[in-house]
């Protein structure tokens, strides 16, 4: 099937859909308006102009790329974007995938998005999220009766792997998020001051505004000596952390998924996280990991406290939380997941 993707083309996420579509035998190609080194045949859009000033120029050049590619199906991640101008400029057939702020948080800031929102939503041929959390958020803004089907990100279970042998010395605590306040970084530095159990050291790994606050929390705690803010780091180094890890934390306060959260178990991890979004969904509590109240810096502390005190426990945890990842959000799963709804969009 000849398929035009319209995405942002530095995601991970979008590499991943191209190469996997692309390994699978699909000829894929992609519009956007980030630079990206995917070697596909690739479209360039302009950037979006703040107040959308540029908009119906996009929309043109999306249309000129459709002409030129004639794809059979046209692919928009994240509606707020990419599948407005999709739907703007008539793709059919079209699958629109949700990712998560773009109908959790756009549709909030003003009655405008929420109308841009429908529109969009109204003119896909089929509509996608990640979670069965986003699927219920969507359905709000889909015409009565219009189904959202749940295809998640895939885990790439061969990178994300136990490491060959159980890391020695002291426990490693690792965060993989962005430092911005959905994902409650600042609740985890609070939680780490409370541990009874001082053998630890933590990784914090990601960057973003929370930046400046965190190290100043982190040095009021007095915690320089133990907590890393190591900035965004690249996918290899992410897995090398995670490897040499004893557990995971993911505290957020908002939450589609939790892509992150399963790259963790997949490395054999003990998990723990906040009982928002999706990640009740990716976790099964007291299985895979433990589950938490959003802001709740005590709870986290015990949980982690928890975990720390029982290594073995740990370990089994970990071991159930790969399988769980192996059975259910494999690449070859989400593939599979989403190359139904593209059959379903040829009828």
């Amino acid at each position: 099937m000849r398929i035009l993707l319209v995405a942002n083309g530095a995601s991970i996420h979008t590499a991943r859909w191209v190469g996997e579509l692309a390994a699978q035998g699909h000829e894929v190609a992609l519009a956007t308006d980030v630079a990206s080194a995917l070697a596909v045949q690739q479209f360039p859009l302009s950037p979006l102009q703040r107040g959308r000033w540029n908009l119906w120029f996009l929309v043109r050049q999306l249309r000129a790329a459709i002409q030129r590619f004639r794809p059979e199906l046209v692919h928009a991640h994240y509606v707020s974007h990419y599948g407005l101008l999709a739907a703007l400029a008539r793709a059919k057939p079209l699958v629109v995938s949700v990712w998560g702020a773009d109908v959790e948080v756009f549709p909030r800031r003003s009655a405008v998005n929420r109308q841009l929102l429908r529109l969009a939503l109204g003119r896909a041929t089929a509509v996608t999220a990640t979670s069965h959390h986003l699927a219920e958020v969507t359905r709000a803004f889909l015409p009565p009766g219009r189904p959202c089907v749940v295809v998640p990100f895939g885990v790439d279970t061969d990178r994300f792997c136990p490491p060959e042998a159980a890391p020695t010395g002291r426990p490693l605590i690792v965060c993989n998020k962005h430092l911005e306040r959905d994902y409650g970084v600042d609740v985890l530095v609070d939680a780490l001051s409370r541990l009874d159990d001082v053998s630890w050291h933590a990784d914090i790994l990601g960057d973003g505004s929370e930046h400046p606050a965190l190290t100043a929390q982190i040095a009021s705690a007095g915690l320089t000596e133990r907590v890393r803010l190591s900035g965004r780091v690249a996918p290899a180094r992410v897995v090398e952390r995670l490897q040499a890890a004893r557990l995971a934390v993911y505290p957020s306060r908002r939450e589609s998924f939790g892509v992150a959260t399963l790259e963790a178990q997949a490395v054999g991890l003990p998990v723990i996280a906040t009982r928002v979004g999706g990640l009740p969904e990716v976790i099964e509590d007291g299985v895979t990991g433990w589950l938490v109240a959003p802001d709740d810096p005590a709870a986290l502390a015990e949980a982690i406290g928890r975990v720390l005190a029982d290594p073995v426990g740990g370990r089994a945890m970990g071991t159930r939380g790969r399988q769980w990842v192996q059975t259910r959000y494999t690449w070859a799963v989400a593939l599979a997941a989403m190359e139904t709804v593209y059959q379903s969009t040829q009828q």
